[in-house]
C-alpha cells in the first residue's frame, strides 16, 4: 500500500490561488493526481472541471486546507494508514492499491473507484472532519469497495438493485469485521445517519424493501440518487434507502449462514437472486 497525503499540494494550491485565481490554481493541482481525479469526474461528478469552473471558484479552499491540516494535527494521517492496513488484512485484500488521504472540495468523504490507468486506490476525504469513530465504519465501507471492484471485475453500477447490492454489503462490512450488534445504534453509524431514521427504516423495512424492489430495474438517474442514495433533509424519517435496504438483505442473508466474504466476491446477478429468494419467502 503507498500512502499519498495530498496536504502539501492542497497548500501550494490555496497560495496559487490568490495570484492565479481558484480555478486555474485547483486545475493545476487535480493533474498531479490523474488517476484520482480522472475517476472522480466520471463516476462520482459525471462532469469535467471545467463544467465546475464557478462552482469551483465559490468554495472556500482555505477552509478546507484548515480542516486538513487540523485533522493532520490530530494524528489522523498516521492512524488512518494503520486502521487501513488492519482492515485490508481482515477482508484479504492482497494486491497493492494506493491510499489517497486527500483534499478535493469538502464533497467527498471516501471513495473507491475502477481506474483507466494507474493503480486502484482508495480516497479518505480529510477536507472534513474526521475521527476515530467515524473511520472505523468508513474505512472499511471503501475498502470493501475496492476488493469488490477487484474481485468481481464490475466497474459501475447501471441500476438501482446493482447499486443497492454494492452500497449494501460495503455497508454491512464494518458491522462484519467488528462483530458487531444489529441494532439501531450500528445501523446508524454505518449509514451516517440519525438514530431516529434508523429505527424508522428498520420498523418499517418491509415496505422499504418492497419499493426498491418494484423500482429496481430502473436505471441510475438523478431522480433515482436523489430518493435512494441521498441525504437530502436530517428529519426525514427515511434516510438513504438504497444502503439500508442492500444492508438489510445482507444481514438476512448472513443470518441464514451466508458467508459474508462469498457474497462479497458474487457477482451482482448472483447476489440479486440471492435476495430476490429471500424476499419471495
Amino acid at each position: 500500500m503507498r500512502v499519498i497525503s495530498m496536504l502539501d499540494d492542497y497548500r501550494k494550491m490555496c497560495n496559487s490561488a490568490e495570484t492565479q485565481g481558484k480555478y486555474e490554481a485547483y486545475k493545476i493541482y487535480a493533474a498531479k493526481y490523474p488517476t484520482l481525479f480522472k475517476a472522480v469526474e466520471k463516476y462520482l461528478y459525471n462532469s469535467s472541471l471545467e463544467n465546475l469552473k464557478d462552482y469551483i471558484e465559490g468554495c472556500n479552499l482555505k477552509a478546507l486546507l484548515h480542516q486538513g491540516q487540523a485533522n493532520y494535527d490530530n494524528g489522523l494521517f498516521n492512524r488512518i494508514p494503520d486502521y487501513v492496513e488492519k482492515c485490508s488484512k481482515r477482508i484479504g485484500i492482497d494486491f497493492p492499491f494506493d491510499l489517497y488521504l486527500g483534499l478535493e472540495l469538502g464533497n467527498i468523504g471516501g471513495a473507491s473507484l475502477p481506474v483507466e490507468n494507474g493503480n486502484r486506490f482508495v480516497y479518505i476525504g480529510m477536507d472534513r472532519p474526521v475521527d476515530s469513530e467515524f473511520c472505523s465504519f468508513f474505512v472499511p465501507h471503501e475498502l470493501h469497495h475496492l476488493l469488490r471492484i477487484h474481485s468481481t471485475g464490475e466497474t459501475d453500477s447501471i441500476t438501482l438493485k446493482a447499486r443497492m447490492v454494492s452500497e449494501g454489503l460495503a455497508s454491512y462490512c464494518p458491522i462484519w469485521i467488528e462483530d458487531l450488534k444489529w441494532n439501531t445504534e450500528t445501523i446508524a453509524l454505518s449509514l451516517g445517519i440519525k438514530q431516529k431514521s434508523a429505527q424508522y427504516m428498520l420498523e418499517h423495512a418491509d415496505s422499504l424493501i418492497k419499493e426498491l424492489w418494484t423500482e429496481g430495474g430502473k436505471s441510475l438517474n438523478q431522480e433515482i440518487m436523489m430518493r435512494f442514495f441521498t441525504t437530502s433533509n436530517e428529519d426525514d424519517n427515511v434516510c438513504v434507502p438504497g444502503y439500508f435496504v442492500g444492508m438489510w438483505l445482507t444481514h438476512a442473508l448472513v443470518e441464514q449462514g451466508y458467508s459474508y466474504m462469498k457474497l462479497t466476491n458474487m457477482n451482482t446477478p448472483e447476489v440479486l437472486s440471492l435476495m430476490g429468494d429471500l424476499i419471495e419467502k
